[in-house]
Formats: C-alpha cells, sequence, structure tokens
C-alpha cells in the first residue's frame, strides 16, 4: 500500500420521515498491511490520521508490519 492508502465511502441512507442518513467509511492499510473499513465519525480526526499515516510511508517509504519491528524479519512473501 505505497500509493492510495485510503478511499471514502459515503452512504446514504433513507429515512421514514423522508429525509436522509449520511454516513462515512474509509478504508485504511493496519501496520500489518491488511485494509480494513472504519467508520468516520468526524471527518477532521479522519483527515489528521491519514496525513499521519501517509507522513509515516513517506519517511521509511513503507509501513512495516508488528513482525517486522519485533523480530526484523521480513514475512514471507505469498501470492495467492
Amino acid at each position: 500500500m505505497k500509493s492510495d492508502i485510503f478511499h471514502i465511502l459515503e452512504i446514504d441512507v433513507p429515512l421514514n420521515d423522508g429525509g436522509m442518513r449520511r454516513y462515512w467509511y474509509g478504508s485504511v492499510s493496519t501496520d500489518d498491511g491488511v485494509v480494513k473499513m472504519m467508520r468516520i465519525n468526524d471527518i477532521k480526526d479522519w483527515e489528521t490520521f491519514i496525513n499521519r499515516r501517509s507522513g509515516r510511508i513517506l519517511e521509511n517509504n513503507q509501513i512495516l508490519s508488528n513482525y517486522e519491528q519485533n523480530f526484523n524479519k521480513n514475512k514471507p512473501n505469498i501470492f495467492f
């Protein structure tokens, strides 16, 4: 996940009173390289979180997994 590390999914759910309820979900890579979805409650906090993650990628050219940080080893390359 060296380039695009997140996307924002915007969902509008119709309500019984004719209105709409908007939900935001964002995908981001974890330290183990797994992409997960997170519900976004505050878009400003989300932007701060993404900027910190992007800074870590630019500094190290990657985000090391917890395994690599703890044991200073690379995980075996497994291709599906």
